[in-house]
């Protein structure tokens, strides 16, 4: 499923395991809680750390190419977005999008993600 997920719809999913047994006893849930509280806050911190973009106009599809300028040049591949948004979890470094709308010239901006810093906004840039 979380292949699947992955690849048709970009999303992130995750499966926490706590125990070894398959039906843990609703009693230990509370100490599961506990014990993993600090840990899955720091983790649900980690998804703001990435970039996206937001279309001003409604509606709009297309496909946009992440290349890694730093620390590591390389091409991350070309993804779908659609309902004039997209965003993707990312590593520190400094990225390039190519947003491709259909029958448009594609633009190009610049994404940087920080290790220090989560923006508000999940760092989305608006594209007027």
């Amino acid at each position: 499923m979380q292949d699947w997920s992955y690849f048709w719809f970009n999303d992130l999913q995750l499966t926490v395991e706590l125990s070894h047994e398959k039906w843990p006893s609703y009693s230990e849930i509370p100490d599961f809680y506990r014990s993993n509280r600090d840990s899955m806050l720091a983790y649900m911190g980690e998804i703001h750390r990435g970039g996206g973009f937001q279309l001003s106009s409604p509606n709009i599809s297309g496909m946009v190419e992440i290349k890694q300028i730093s620390p590591a040049s390389r091409n991350l591949g070309k993804f779908a977005f659609k309902n004039s948004e997209f965003y993707k979890v990312l590593p520190v470094g400094e990225y390039e999008f190519s947003v491709q709308e259909k029958r448009k010239s594609p633009r190009v901006i610049k994404v940087r993600v920080s290790k220090d810093e989560i923006k508000r906004n999940g760092n989305y840039q608006t594209l007027r």
